[in-house]
């Protein structure tokens, strides 16, 4: 399978739990595996997000909100491979992984050890792998192992 475009999500931006190293660890290690694939990560979201508002000045709350949801939405349906890390719940990580249920996505869960995970997103998919980890140092070592099972 040839794998054009990655997206990478979670409640990254909790500082607390390292979310910014997090996701440029993913970042990287997905970088060598696919050198050719585009990788959408939360950054892009938020880009996206200043973008809009710069270009569209007047736009209310609920106008900028819809714009987020579809560009959010549409950047996970259109990816061959979803790595999310659920260590954080996050209602938008939910809106996110359930728009991908019936989809032939191939989804690799991240999840600190000792954090409890939804059962309706562990059990929402057929084809989802869930790998825990105890420190950010294991990353690297869990998503290559993950990577070549999937793959």
């Amino acid at each position: 399978m040839i794998i054009k475009k990655i997206f990478i999500i979670g409640a990254f931006t909790s500082v607390s739990n390292n979310g910014l190293n997090k996701y440029k660890i993913y970042y990287e290690i997905l970088k060598k595996q696919f050198p050719n694939a585009e990788i959408k990560t939360p950054n892009d979201i938020l880009i996206y997000r200043l973008n809009f508002e710069r270009v569209n000045k007047n736009a209310t709350v609920k106008q900028i909100a819809d714009a987020m949801v579809k560009y959010d939405i549409e950047q996970v349906t259109s990816s061959d491979l979803i790595v999310a890390d659920v260590s954080i719940a996050s209602t938008g990580l939910g809106i996110e992984l359930g728009s991908l249920m019936g989809k032939r996505k191939k989804i690799l869960l991240f999840a600190l050890k000792d954090f409890t995970i939804s059962n309706m997103v562990i059990g929402a998919f057929d084809n989802v792998n869930l790998v825990r980890y105890n420190r950010l140092e294991e990353l690297d070592m869990l998503l290559n192992e993950s990577l070549k099972k999937l793959f």
